[in-house]
This record gives C-alpha cells, sequence and structure tokens, in this order.
C-alpha cells in the first residue's frame, strides 16, 4: 500500500492536535544516503509548517575547517559523510536533552557553503508537536 505526502502529513497533523498540551511525537527517518529523508522531511514540514521540526543529522558534519585540520584532511573531505566526520556526541546529547525538555536549539546544514549553520532549527515547547529526526542508516 502506497502512501501519500499528503496523507502522511495529515495523520501527523491529526495525531498532533490529539496531544496533551506541551507534549511531542519524536520519529526518527532513517535510510541510506540519497534514499529521500531529506525530501520527505521538507515535504511534511512544507504541509504543517506549525506543528513540525526537522533536526538533521546533516548539521552535526564537521565543518570544513576541522577536516582540513585532521592527519589525513584530503581523506576526510572524500569521504564527507562517513561516521568520523560527524559530531556524533553532540547530536546524542542535544536531541536527548531537547526530548527530554521539549526545546533546543539545533544546527542545520547549508549545501551552499558546504558548512553547518548553527541555531536555524528551534523546537519551543507547547508550539513544536512532531520532531522528525532524520539521519543515516548504516
Amino acid at each position: 500500500m502506497k502512501t501519500s505526502v499528503a496523507a502522511l502529513a495529515e495523520e501527523l497533523s491529526s495525531r498532533a492536535a490529539k496531544l496533551p498540551d506541551n507534549k511531542q511525537y519524536w520519529i526518527g527517518i532513517a535510510g541510506a544516503p540519497g534514499s529521500g529523508k531529506s525530501t520527505l522531511c521538507k515535504a511534511l514540514k512544507e504541509r504543517q509548517p506549525d506543528c513540525i521540526a526537522v533536526i538533521q543529522m546533516d548539521g552535526y558534519h564537521m565543518y570544513r575547517h576541522e577536516l582540513d585540520a585532521m592527519n589525513n584532511s584530503a581523506v576526510a573531505h572524500a569521504r564527507r559523510g562517513a561516521p568520523f566526520t560527524f559530531h556524533a556526541e553532540r547530536f546524542v546529547k542535544e536531541t536527548m536533552e531537547a526530548r527530554k525538555s521539549g526545546s533546543g536549539s539545533f544546527p542545520d546544514f547549508d549545501h551552499g557553503t558546504g558548512d553547518p549553520v548553527e541555531d536555524a532549527v528551534k523546537l519551543v515547547r507547547g508550539q513544536t508537536a512532531i520532531v522528525l529526526v532524520s539521519g543515516r542508516a548504516n
């Protein structure tokens, strides 16, 4: 059975409307690079902008200057996206804290500049009902 993005967005909106005050649904979206995670999250956010926030693991890429400082920077740049090129511990810490508190600030990734953008995503307790956390599955 195929589910359209519109139907999924409507289902999320319906579930969000039934949540008690200050509660959130946290949903993990995982898949291989290029599998459509970001596309799906963007489409859902566009349909329900007031209740959905998207935290992308891509925001936790190391900055280019951090890759430059590595012993084998050419390999680090060539393999950007590999586990050793992410701030994985920070990603886990910040998402766990936000899941407990319902609020937080997260980086996103700017493909134009090739670096993360700090504080690009905001969660506000009582305003954000659905949190989509998108990352790759290895």
